[in-house]
């Protein structure tokens, strides 16, 4: 899909320098100005709560970062849940369907998100929101290119602006002591670490006979959240049933050496190939990695029509990028994305409806 969208990019994109994008539903804007008021205030009282706004920072990250128990950051563990498996998802796929729409009709819905998805990782001290937004922008900036024509220059200075916070941030945990061992540190956990690692991985629990890697799931690793909710539901009558994702998760957190010439102890590296094999063994990679590439590239079309396949293309291919890291057919906000994406879809879809509906109703010509 990205050969084909190259291609399009530099033939075909006159032609879609007029199409428009805007959703006129004030329904739609409503409903994601208070997901993102809502996710800010739960943000706020948790940052409150766990003490982010009180304590120092090397106090605040050692806490975190440095200690071996698992702790209720915020003193509400239902809270803590909350933030990780509804905050952030719903953050996330806000951000998707502003970046998919006119950005002058959301711009306080959009800096609410990107706010909150900074405080998500400030509370959690993780860069994993920043990544997010950092694939987010380049690939919105690819389809504005080709919808345009030329690439938006606010959105270049953006995402330089980001990608020195991405350094920055990096440099405070993985570099040395000093600038060059800033950015060597931030070179081979970000692009070595991150994005190729988990391919090492993968090939070291593929050779292991012993892996769960070859106890195949059938389905399940890649339904993900889906499965995680059926499994919370087994366990409400008393049943045992474990989600696969959480199997993956549990196992892959124990650190492997896969170094050649020295040890390099590395863990929570499942990728989408990991989840992908251990569903459908080699069937799975080719199917699942051509089922997935087939609906990336259906959206990237189509996403020149229909803001609901601009969102839906920015998801699966920020995605798809992430999944060199930790399969995010895993997590839970990529399904919860999937759905929400069709509910905000649904609610411009009845207005449309409806709209028609008084058209016909009053005798007027429908536009």
């Amino acid at each position: 899909w990205m050969i084909r969208y190259l291609s399009e990019f530099r033939f075909g994109a006159a032609r879609h320098v007029n199409r428009t994008f805007r959703v006129d539903s004030s329904r739609m804007r409503v409903a994601l100005l208070g997901s993102a008021l809502l996710c800010a205030a739960m943000l706020l009282l948790s940052l409150w709560l766990s003490g982010a706004l009180t304590e120092s920072f090397l106090v605040y990250f050692a806490k975190l970062r440095m200690s071996e128990d698992e702790i209720d950051l915020t003193g509400s563990h239902s809270l803590d849940i909350l933030t990780r498996v509804f905050n952030f998802p719903l953050s996330y796929t806000v951000i998707l369907v502003v970046l998919a729409n006119d950005l002058r009709r959301y711009k306080l819905t959009l800096v609410l998100c990107i706010v909150n998805l900074l405080a998500f990782s400030y509370l959690w001290q993780v860069n994993y929101p920043l990544i997010h937004l950092f694939w987010f922008l380049i690939f919105y900036w690819l389809l504005q290119a080709r919808r345009q024509g030329a690439f938006d220059r606010k959105v270049t200075v953006t995402m330089l602006v980001l990608f020195v916070v991405l350094l920055a941030s990096a440099a405070n945990r993985f570099g040395g002591d000093s600038f060059a061992g800033d950015v060597a540190g931030v070179f081979e956990h970000y692009f070595v670490g991150y994005h190729l690692i988990g391919f090492s991985f993968y090939d070291h629990q593929y050779l292991d006979p012993n892996s769960i890697l070859h106890v195949h799931t059938f389905g399940r690793s890649s339904l993900g959240f889906l499965d995680r909710v059926l499994q919370a539901m087994a366990n409400m009558v008393g049943g045992d049933y474990q989600a696969a994702s959480l199997e993956n998760t549990a196992y892959n957190s124990d650190a492997v050496d896969i170094g050649l010439h020295e040890v390099k102890q590395f863990n929570a590296f499942g990728t989408l190939l990991f989840g992908l094999y251990r569903d459908f063994y080699v069937f799975g990679i080719v199917l699942g990695g051509f089922a997935y590439g087939a609906f990336t590239t259906l959206a990237l079309h189509r996403s020149t029509r229909n803001w609901f396949y601009s969102a839906l293309f920015l998801l699966l291919a920020s995605s798809w990028m992430m999944g060199m890291m930790v399969n995010p057919l895993e997590q839970p906000y990529f399904w919860f994305a999937v759905i929400a994406l069709f509910i905000f879809s649904a609610l411009v879809h009845r207005k449309k409806v409806a709209r028609a509906s008084l058209t016909r109703a009053s005798g007027a010509p429908s536009a």
